[in-house]
Formats: C-alpha cells, sequence, structure tokens
C-alpha cells in the first residue's frame, strides 16, 4: 500500500508542478460554472414570476439546475480527463524512466494503482471545488441533497471511467496524443450509445441501455439509485486497469 500512495503523490506533484492540474480544473470549472448558469437562470425567472405556479408544475431543482451541470460535467470531464491520464505512462516511456519503475520494487498492480489514484486525485479535487454550486443554491433555492449526493457521485465514477481508460491507452504507446485519441476512440461509444437507445427494441436495446454511461450519470443525478448504475462503472474500470497492468507485464518480459 505504501509503494501504491508513493506513486500516487509522485503523480500529483507532478501534475502540480506544470499548467497541466491547473489548466484542467480551470477549464471544468469554467464548464460547470455555465452549465450552472444555464440551469438556474430559466429556474430563477419561473420562480421569480410565480412562485406557486413553478411548485405545483413540479419545477425543481434537479429538472432545472443539476440535469444541465451533469450534461455539461460530462462534456467538461470527455474533453479534459483524457489530457489528464494521456501522460501517466506515454510520458514515463518516453522520458525512458518506465524502465525504472519496471526494476524498481514495486508489482505492476501496484504501480498502476498509483498512477491511477494519482489521477482519480486530481478528479476528487475538481468535484471538491464544484460543490460551491449545491452551497451556493442552498442560498437561492431548496436543493434536494440525496440527489445532490448520488449526482456527484455519478460524476465521480463516470470521470474514473474516462481515467481507466485513459491509464490503459497510455500504457499501449509513448506518444501522449495517440494515447489521447485511443482514449477517444474506446470512450465515445460509450458515451454515444446512449443516444441510440430505444431505437434497436427487443434484446439488441437491453443490452446498449446497460452499457450506457451517460443514462447512468443521468440517472443518479435525479437520486434514481440501481446496482447496475454503480456495477457498470466498476466493471469497466476493473477491466481497463486490469488490461494495463497485462499490457506492462507483457512489456517487462521483451
Amino acid at each position: 500500500m505504501n509503494g501504491v500512495l508513493t506513486i500516487a503523490r509522485r503523480e500529483i506533484q507532478s501534475y502540480f508542478a506544470s499548467p497541466i492540474a491547473y489548466t484542467i480544473i480551470v477549464i471544468v470549472l469554467l464548464i460547470m460554472g455555465f452549465g450552472f448558469l444555464r440551469g438556474l437562470i430559466p429556474y430563477s425567472a419561473l420562480f421569480a414570476a410565480d412562485a406557486a405556479t413553478a411548485t405545483e408544475a413540479g419545477i425543481n431543482i434537479r429538472n432545472y439546475i443539476f440535469r444541465e451541470i451533469i450534461f455539461w460535467a460530462q462534456i467538461s470531464m470527455m474533453l479534459c480527463l483524457p489530457a489528464l491520464s494521456m501522460r501517466l505512462l506515454s510520458e514515463e516511456k518516453k522520458n525512458g524512466t518506465a524502465e525504472l519503475l519496471m526494476t524498481s520494487p514495486l508489482t505492476t498492480t501496484q504501480l498502476v494503482l498509483g498512477k491511477y489514484l494519482g489521477a482519480v486525485s486530481i478528479l476528487g479535487m475538481i468535484l471538491a471545488l464544484c460543490s460551491v454550486f449545491p452551497v451556493v443554491l442552498e442560498l437561492l433555492a431548496e436543493p434536494e441533497w440525496p440527489a445532490v449526493g448520488t449526482a456527484f457521485l455519478g460524476m465521480l465514477l463516470y470521470g474514473m471511467v474516462i481515467l481507466a481508460i485513459g491509464l490503459f491507452a497510455s500504457s499501449l504507446t509513448e506518444n501522449q496524443i495517440i494515447a489521447l485519441l485511443i482514449t477517444y476512440v474506446i470512450f465515445l461509444p460509450l458515451w454515444l450509445v446512449d443516444s441510440v437507445v430505444g431505437f434497436m427494441g427487443g434484446p439488441l436495446d437491453e443490452i446498449l441501455a446497460g452499457l450506457a454511461l451517460g443514462k447512468m450519470v443521468r440517472m443518479l443525478g435525479q437520486g434514481l439509485v440501481d446496482s447496475h448504475h454503480l456495477f457498470l462503472p466498476v466493471f469497466l474500470i476493473s477491466v481497463f486497469l486490469f488490461l494495463c497492468v497485462q499490457v506492462l507485464e507483457s512489456n517487462r518480459w521483451r
């Protein structure tokens, strides 16, 4: 466990030693802030016009505010997190330090988990800073805090899937741009499949719905927790971390 934490701490320090972490944090916060305002402005306008009618019509925090925040959170993470993960192993290979890590007392699993934990820590910092949005809402409206909690859980799991895919992509090449492109090639179908659910019909539609990450985030954002919503991201994270370990093991014994 100490080895995992050492690698994670090393990654966090390297992120903040360059503009990478600061840039990604600012971009994600700006995009999510845009979504927050898109949801807040119409809610405020409708509530100010006729609070009683707005309440009777079911205008609430989930429909008018967190729907926008969650959508734009997905966009911001999809754009920014692959840039966070593309360097995790690619940079080590390019700089020639991968061999040193491979010959260290650390196991391959410890190395992968440490790298992954470092990237997830940055994601956690981003979401912690985003907690200002529900705090502001507490002053202006009455947020449904259980839904807020599950929404943040959904965004965390969504981001963790992207980082796991990005780490795997980074293990395949020393070129960070190629790692970035591989991440998008793998992740985009999982995100876009939500748009075709309902058109296929039959068992295929159920299979596609089961692979739809966007639906998972949306349902958790509404406070609807199902075991499948938790199983899908955990399964994907486990698969891509396992594949990453296998790639590094094969490289170690070449």
